[in-house]
């Protein structure tokens, strides 16, 4: 909360100011990386720093109870993220046998629910 010359008290919400400078890195990766591939492997990688930062902050003990250690933390995340995008590819997969989606209607990074609700909206 802050003071005002009013004397009155406002909210201020960090988690806004923070979305706004989160919102300024992804316009910058998105005009330094114009090509969509490239995009998409800055914010792959920028994630994976993120993500990889936040389980830093752990102590040992929590990193054993989720199976990690911090020796091989970065590995341990990388494998993470493969196991999504496994799954979210075998699952576009068993969408277009079903005749849900087709694999070239579903964009990069979306996940399969967002996909199929797109695609029913259209």
């Amino acid at each position: 909360m802050t003071h005002t010359t009013t004397g009155e008290f406002e909210a201020t919400d960090r988690k806004h100011d923070r979305w706004s400078l989160d919102r300024l890195a992804l316009i910058w990766g998105r005009l330094r990386y114009r090509d969509s591939a490239a995009y998409e492997a800055w914010l792959r990688e920028r994630d994976s720093t993120l993500i990889i930062a936040a389980l830093l902050r752990l102590q040992d003990r929590q990193l054993k109870r989720i199976g990690m250690t911090r020796a091989t933390l970065a590995l341990d995340v990388q494998m993470l993220m493969q196991n999504v995008e496994n799954m979210q590819r075998i699952g576009r997969e068993a969408l277009e046998v079903v005749g849900g989606t087709d694999l070239d209607e579903v964009e990069p990074g979306e996940d399969d629910v967002t996909a199929r609700l797109r695609v029913a909206a259209e």
